[in-house]
């Protein structure tokens, strides 16, 4: 499988954010990852206490997102679903605005 999603540089909120914004729709239930970022080699949660050590990890494999609230499955308010491409599959998890800011620049 092949990454679908191509990084570009995108304003949001005056801010540039290295990734492209997906539709909703392609963050689907089967690729969903439950919160966790095992796929990444990250044991445990990732949470904003430890994002910055996990930062070029994190932001090495996403590879898009959209807007927590625009899911269709699994809709989370005050979050951005990112989408990652790893070992040629793709999985996403949800992650808090606050953590989402690793992504801007």
């Amino acid at each position: 499988m092949k990454n679908l999603y191509q990084s570009t540089e995108i304003q949001q909120a005056n801010q540039v954010v290295n990734l492209k914004r997906i539709p909703a729709v392609h963050f689907i239930f089967d690729l969903w990852s439950a919160g966790s970022f095992t796929e990444l080699g990250i044991k445990g949660k990732l949470r904003e206490f430890n994002i910055d050590g996990w930062k070029s990890l994190v932001i090495k494999y996403a590879v898009g997102y959209t807007d927590g609230e625009k899911l269709n499955v699994r809709p989370k308010k005050n979050c951005k679903a990112v989408m990652f491409f790893i070992n040629n599959k793709h999985f996403w998890s949800h992650l808090t605005n606050n953590e989402f800011k690793i992504f801007l620049k």
